[in-house]
């Protein structure tokens, strides 16, 4: 397998294939984030608003809790899901949502495993500075892909990934910035006109429906730029890295 290890991420091709791959299953890739999440949008409303009374609020933040890992659990589902459905996109063979939900869930242990391990390096590195915690998130950002695709897990996937974005963590910091801003600006546009014209029930469905279509983006951008590492450094095709599933 040839090797390329000066190969560098360029963000503009990163960020324009990442919304290409996602405006093209736009329909399938949300309305599977939708049924994915949709536990989790209950959980929201189960929650409730922040209460007044002293009392209530160990009951509050119990349910906020259990909804943020019931959150978190359902997501691994969805990246495991969007990263086949990415993969086969990429590959020209569009999955159906019945076979990305299957590789979800075949994935779900090795994904939550590897994003526990991930998520805690991300916290201690960010216990030093700003800045080691987020070159730390930059150099694990494909080992859910990693995990996905070729069937690591804990330590073998953060290995994987810290080969794999090697040279490329600025870029993908960049492309993440980017990303950011623009949907702050939205959000913000959008939360405003909700919280004017709608109150309180607006604003929970417009966290609601923001949140599904940017886990479903979020996914599929790592997916992405997984794919895009190993085309360029280890000189493999889509067809090569979803032969996995066949």
């Amino acid at each position: 397998m040839a090797r390329t290890s000066e190969y560098t991420l360029s963000v503009g091709t990163l960020a324009g294939k990442a919304f290409d791959v996602y405006l093209k299953n736009l329909v399938p890739f949300t309305f599977l984030s939708l049924v994915i999440l949709s536990p989790w949008a209950v959980g929201l409303w189960w929650v409730g608003d922040p209460p007044t009374d002293p009392q209530q609020q160990g009951t509050y933040a119990g349910r906020a809790l259990l909804v943020g890992i019931g959150n978190w659990l359902l997501t691994s589902i969805l990246t495991g899901a969007l990263t086949y459905g990415t993969v086969q996109q990429l590959r020209g063979s569009p999955a159906s949502l019945a076979a990305s939900v299957s590789h979800g869930l075949s994935a779900f242990f090795r994904v939550l495993g590897t994003g526990l391990l991930c998520g805690l390096r991300v916290f201690v590195m960010s216990l030093l500075l700003l800045i080691p915690g987020i070159m730390e998130a930059m150099k694990l950002y494909v080992a859910l892909p990693v995990a996905v695709l070729e069937g690591k897990s804990g330590s073998a996937a953060v290995a994987r990934s810290a080969t794999l974005t090697a040279g490329s963590r600025w870029p993908l910091f960049w492309t993440l910035v980017l990303v950011v801003v623009l949907g702050m600006v939205f959000g913000g546009v959008a939360g405003f006109l909700a919280a004017t014209l709608g109150g309180k029930n607006a604003v929970l469905w417009l966290q609601i429906g923001l949140q599904i279509p940017i886990s479903a983006f979020t996914a599929t951008m790592g997916a992405v730029a997984y794919f895009q590492l190993r085309s360029g450094k280890e000189n493999v095709d889509a067809r090569q890295i979803a032969a996995v599933f066949d």
